[in-house]
């Protein structure tokens, strides 16, 4: 890897030491593809660079220019305003899907992004815990019962089972379920997002399910919504920057997105789908944003936070990267 690059959107993909019959052991990949390389994602030399050129100097290679270190730009603290939640109509920019069983993303047209499942638990007389599974899942999904956050499955710890406390009737089960990146291996190009089987509630077989997709592919409809300040995640989020334009400051200059203290999500600048951001696991805190994605004067970030925002509800742009391997 001689030029660390980054993967804008969600071309970033995933490993994996399992098979096409075994799913464990599945890793999707950073947003960012800057492993060390000797030019970093903005094209700048790295230590590693000057460690190479030296080497090929004293062997009596030549060598020519070095690249400059491109100006960066400390934009500094956004904040971050909560929009609309994932479970408000508003957020569905795409129908519904009605089917008995769950279907993957593929069967409802959908390649990247989130896909909400949703179904009504059965009459369950007194209060009543049962074990939730969902056999085949790819590749990550939150448990919501009643809009409220239970847990997690993922393919990557190849957890399908947990258990759910069940009482009464009207029990609505959300089941919010992210591809994280397909593999990057020619025997899995049948590799399917979403539900692939039935889900079970101890001996019920569950549905029907209405089922939303969340391809994330724009976000001007979020510039006509109001703040809805007790909107908690999963959510979208706002906020405002300037880039100035003066005698010192001519045209805008690359920068990086700071996510520390948010959770888990998908990061956009000036509607620009800058990638998949994960501080919480790390190692990169940081997302690349090229020049050419900013405009002087103001500028939008809109973060889609599928667990926890930060406390503060800020961002930074910042002018160094933060990759902690």
């Amino acid at each position: 890897m001689f030029h660390g690059g980054t993967n804008f959107g969600f071309t970033s993909g995933a490993n994996t030491h399992g098979t096409t019959a075994d799913k464990s052991g599945y890793q999707p990949q950073l947003t960012s593809y800057d492993f060390s390389a000797p030019l970093d994602e903005a094209g700048d030399p790295t230590e590693k660079y000057h460690a190479i050129k030296q080497t090929l100097k004293n062997a009596n290679f030549p060598t020519g220019s070095t690249p400059k270190v491109a100006p960066k730009g400390n934009y500094g603290t956004v904040n971050m305003l909560p929009v609309v939640s994932l479970f408000d109509s508003v957020a569905q920019r795409l129908k519904p899907v009605l089917n008995d069983v769950p279907l993957c993303f593929e069967d409802m047209d959908i390649n990247h992004g989130l896909v909400l499942y949703e179904t009504n638990l059965p009459l369950i007389t007194g209060l009543t815990k049962l074990p939730l599974v969902i056999k085949s899942l790819s590749d990550r999904a939150i448990i919501f019962l009643n809009n409220v956050k239970l847990g997690i499955m993922s393919r990557s710890h190849s957890n399908t089972t947990m258990e759910l406390s069940v009482i009464g009737s009207n029990q609505k089960l959300s089941i919010l379920v992210e591809n994280q990146g397909r593999i990057n291996d020619k025997r899995f190009l049948v590799d399917r997002k979403g539900i692939l089987s039935n889900v079970t509630l101890g001996e019920y077989t569950l549905g029907p399910w209405v089922m939303t997709g969340y391809p994330l592919n724009e976000t001007t409809w979020l510039e006509t919504q109001n703040i809805q300040p007790n909107v908690k995640p999963p959510a979208f989020y706002r906020g405002v920057f300037v880039v100035p334009q003066d005698n010192k400051h001519t045209k805008p200059l690359d920068t990086f997105l700071d996510t520390s203290g948010w959770t888990k999500g998908v990061a956009f600048i000036n509607g620009i789908n800058i990638g998949r951001y994960w501080p919480a696991v790390g190692p990169q805190i940081t997302l690349y944003v090229p020049a050419p994605y900013l405009v002087p004067g103001l500028n939008t970030i809109v973060m889609v936070e599928l667990e926890g925002a930060s406390e503060d509800f800020t961002v930074k742009l910042v002018d160094k990267p933060r990759l902690d391997w």
